[in-house]
């Protein structure tokens, strides 16, 4: 440095100096950020825009309300005075997955959740895409309303995967969150393998059919257990079978007054059906029901049954003695329409949206009296018996050559506990089993559903468990091995009957608008 007096007699430090003096760089402080987190945080912020951004759509969903409907859901007007029933506008968000495109995404929150509203009932609720896909496909018990319209197959196509896979119960989460954040263990394996290899043994031992393991109840039942946990002890067959209802003891301990006893099992669950049953007739208020009735008889006695078709199941409404009225042998059509409409007013004329009957003459008859008493109720006659017309004219060779071999094929199946048992393993044959377990009079549902399944029945035939099964000696052993065998040779592995069976099936499709559509594709109206 230098100090005279062309600087003012001030100091001035020299260059090389002034680069000694500078300090060195030192690493960012902790906590600062770096260029590549400001990076991640503008990408975030752009995605947090993309996901607030908005449009505006026009549906029906968004008419006002009116005011004199008691039922859930918003529900539109039939005639809105803003739009006049074009759909009034609604501002949405966009969709950030599958599940979303099903619902109109309302609002956005900041914990993740989100309101949404069905697209197809109107129904708003909040949550994650979980509740969308129970609200979709109609699963109870998940925190939100089941959808009032079922489900379709391109929504179950996309849901269902998306369920199996993304959704885990909050007890299934607090068991996870110790096993290294949900992670499988190879004890949790031998665990699984252990509880399923109980399961299908009591399915095994108890001679249950394999596809209970697809019902609701026993879906409903494992969940519940789940949730308890270990330790669960289940009730004896006195607890369940236990009718009494919730009574107070009256008496008194050194303590105090004894407590209630419990109400018995099957009184509980009676009492719960009961509000189902009530909650599926509350469903009628606004969609309206259908009263189906069906009927059996013997040569000494008949009763005729009504149940209620409604959007959240059939209920159960009344049975009628017949022999009791003197009409076992042949009922006239005058019971039989002071019968149903008993059944009418029983559910509420105001919640009866049609009445169907099976095809015979008096029932014709019936439901034209029904129609004079009640002129606003809708009647029908099954449509089945519509099919019985419609094959007995395109039908009377195949009747002999298809029908009948169909029917035998499958009450050779059903009849034999280790032949059905074979066929509900094997993969493919869901469409066969279906029409196998109801008592069906419209005789196109298994032949179509035959004609579906046609390896699955090959290999049925084939299959080394059940040729083994037929090759033990037994009482009436030989009987059922000399029927399989005549049945295989002559429809089973003969392709000139398939060819048969293919052209019955193309010839009935050909027919279907002459019928409609109602009992095509499953065995309910």
């Amino acid at each position: 440095g230098e100090v005279g007096p062309e600087h003012g007699g001030m100091f001035v430090p020299s260059v090389d100096m002034v680069q000694q003096q500078q300090p060195a760089q030192q690493p960012p402080p902790p906590g600062a950020m770096t260029p590549q987190d400001e990076g991640a945080k503008k990408r975030k912020r752009r995605t947090q825009r993309e996901k607030l951004e908005t449009m505006t759509v026009t549906t029906r969903w968004a008419c006002p309300r009116d005011p004199s409907r008691k039922d859930r859901g918003p529900g539109p007007m039939t005639s809105c005075r803003l739009c006049g029933g074009r759909g009034c506008p609604l501002v949405v968000y966009a969709c950030n997955n599958k599940a979303e495109e099903f619902c109109f995404v309302v609002e956005r929150n900041e914990n993740g959740s989100s309101k949404f509203m069905c697209k197809d009932c109107g129904d708003t609720f909040l949550g994650t895409q979980s509740r969308i896909i129970a609200h979709k496909l109609q699963i109870p018990g998940r925190g939100v309303a089941v959808c009032m319209v079922p489900p379709s197959n391109e929504a179950r196509a996309i849901l269902e995967p998306i369920d199996v896979v993304g959704h885990k119960d909050v007890s299934q989460r607090k068991r996870a969150s110790g096993e290294g954040k949900g992670k499988i263990t190879k004890e949790k394996q031998k665990m699984q393998k252990e509880t399923d290899m109980a399961v299908a043994r009591f399915f095994y031992e108890c001679d249950i059919p394999f596809q209970r393991a697809e019902e609701a109840a026993f879906k409903r039942m494992m969940r519940a257990v789940g949730d308890y946990g270990a330790g669960y002890c289940p009730p004896d067959r006195e607890r369940i079978a236990d009718n009494r209802p919730k009574a107070d003891t009256g008496g008194e301990s050194a303590k105090g007054k004894l407590p209630d006893k419990p109400p018995g099992l099957l009184w509980a669950c009676m009492e719960t059906l009961r509000r189902e049953k009530e909650a599926c007739l509350g469903s009628a208020m606004r969609t309206g029901v259908t009263l189906v009735s069906d009927g059996a008889r013997n040569a000494k006695a008949g009763v005729v049954a009504y149940a209620a078709a409604t959007p959240k199941g059939s209920v159960f409404v009344s049975v009628t003695d017949a022999a009791a009225s003197g009409q076992a042998a042949a009922p006239t059509p005058e019971f039989l329409a002071a019968d149903a409409e008993a059944a009418v007013r029983k559910v509420g004329e105001q919640n009866v949206f049609m009445v169907v009957m099976d095809g015979p003459f008096p029932c014709a008859q019936a439901l034209q009296i029904l129609q004079g008493s009640l002129p606003r109720v809708m009647t029908m006659r099954s449509a089945a018996w519509g099919w019985d017309a419609v094959l007995q004219d395109i039908g009377k060779r195949f009747r002999t050559e298809v029908l009948a071999p169909v029917h035998a094929i499958l009450l050779h199946v059903t009849n034999h506990p280790v032949i059905y048992g074979v066929l509900e393993g094997l993969k493919g044959g869901r469409h066969l089993l279906e029409p196998a377990e109801a008592r069906l009079s419209v005789d196109v549902v298994p032949v179509r559903a035959f004609l579906s399944d046609k390896t699955v029945i090959k290999h049925l035939w084939s299959h080394p468990a059940v040729s083994l099964w037929l090759d033990e000696r037994g009482a009436g052993r030989q009987a059922v091995r000399d029927r399989h065998t005549a049945l295989g040779l002559e429809h089973v592995h003969n392709g000139d009957w398939w060819r048969l069976v293919e052209a019955f099936v193309t010839l009935v499709n050909t027919a279907v608008p002459l019928v409609g559509e109602h009992d095509l594709d499953a065995p309910n109206l």
